[in-house]
């Protein structure tokens, strides 16, 4: 009687293996996640077989299958904000703290499988009086797209967190502040040789928000051609100043410049350059005194000394962005090209964040020039 073969076990897909190579004698633990195409390996190389299969354990723990029976809200929210793809350097870092600082202390012990509305509805509500409703409503957004994650990878069949279950928290959208046209002009008599004078001109002739007016290099300048273009923005991570992707990819844009912006410009360059910093072609346009990116919250502060000797109330330095808006629409520009200008891929977050009042159709071009000019 013929035997047949009884078939090879085969390992589970991404629980990993060891081997040994012959060309140095060293043991290898390899592990790999992802499909085809996306395929990413976590390899350790070592003397010992029994090396090996403890530095296994630790990549199965890291970066193999998670199993759902015993795994903790704490454990899988740490394993999904690491690898989270598509994640901005500065998003990353704010999930970070707000799965470390919030909802680990919260619900982290909770298995993951036993997390229910009720978990969620409970830390929502103790966390309520103890911050501001924007924060609350974050918190909540970051859990449910942590949930949905687990349940698009068969971890758990519904979304505890889902609008379907739990409320989001309420946010009253304050009213869009902009400043007055008063105030415009007391800020504006004291800018001419002020060190914030290119600044302010930049900010409140394209509406750049702040990362990207100090993300700007001068190749990014094209002084001749009055424009510029949006490539990166600069961004506080981890302690230091990094540039980086602008927000959204409606963000990289090229945007036109008014004379009295290119007249800003042209002069904050020729400042550069008789104080020593060159080259002046390449680089950041707004810089210290080392020659490298202005911080933001330098041109923060220096931004409220201005304002206190203008006799303006302080204000953040995104006012200017909102200026820049209310006024386009207050002389009539269209909502559509508005928001191309403040890279908004759509209206209603333009008017939602910077736009009160306007009239009829006027010219782009135009209405920016009789704010900066």
């Amino acid at each position: 009687m013929t035997r047949v073969p009884r078939p090879k076990k085969r390992r589970r897909r991404g629980t990993g293996s060891i081997f040994h190579r012959k060309s140095d004698g060293r043991w290898v633990a390899t592990i790999s996640r992802g499909s085809r195409g996306e395929r990413q390996v976590r390899a350790s190389y070592h003397r010992t077989r029994a090396e090996a299969e403890a530095a296994l354990a630790e990549l199965r723990a890291r970066h193999g299958p998670l199993k759902a029976s015993n795994l903790t809200v704490g454990a899988y929210l740490e394993r999904w904000v690491r690898d989270a793809r598509d994640l901005r350097p500065r998003t990353r870092v704010n999930y970070e703290s707000v799965v470390r600082v919030h909802l680990n202390p919260a619900l982290g012990i909770v298995r993951l499988s036993e997390l229910s509305p009720l978990h969620v509805e409970a830390m929502l509500a103790r966390l309520g009086p103890l911050m501001a409703p924007k924060t609350l409503r974050n918190i909540h957004l970051i859990l449910r797209r942590a949930l949905g994650q687990a349940v698009r990878a068969e971890l758990i069949d519904r979304n505890p967190a889902a609008r379907e279950y739990v409320d989001a928290p309420r946010v009253i959208a304050p009213e869009p502040d902009a400043l007055t046209v008063a105030q415009i002009a007391r800020v504006r008599a004291l800018l001419p040789g002020h060190p914030l004078e290119a600044h302010v001109i930049v900010a409140l002739g394209t509406g750049l928000r702040q990362g990207e007016q100090l993300g700007l290099a001068w190749e990014d300048v094209d002084l001749p051609g009055g424009r510029l273009t949006v490539r990166k923005a600069l961004a506080y991570i981890s302690g230091k100043y990094e540039r980086v992707e602008p927000k959204t990819a409606r963000s990289r844009r090229v945007v036109r410049l008014a004379p009295g912006v290119v007249e800003a410009l042209t002069r904050h360059k020729e400042a550069l350059k008789a104080a020593g910093f060159m080259p002046i072609e390449t680089g950041p346009v707004f810089i210290n005194t080392k020659g490298t990116a202005l911080s933001g919250s330098w041109l923060t502060h220096a931004w409220y000394r201005l304002l206190d000797d203008a006799g303006v109330g302080r204000k953040p330095w995104k006012v200017l962005r909102a200026t820049f808006a209310s006024r386009l629409f207050a002389e009539g520009v269209p909502d559509r090209a508005i928001a191309d200008l403040l890279g908004h891929a759509r209206t209603a977050t333009t008017h939602g964040h910077y736009v009160s009042t306007g009239a009829a159709s006027n010219d782009v071009e135009e209405a920016i020039g009789r704010l900066v000019g």
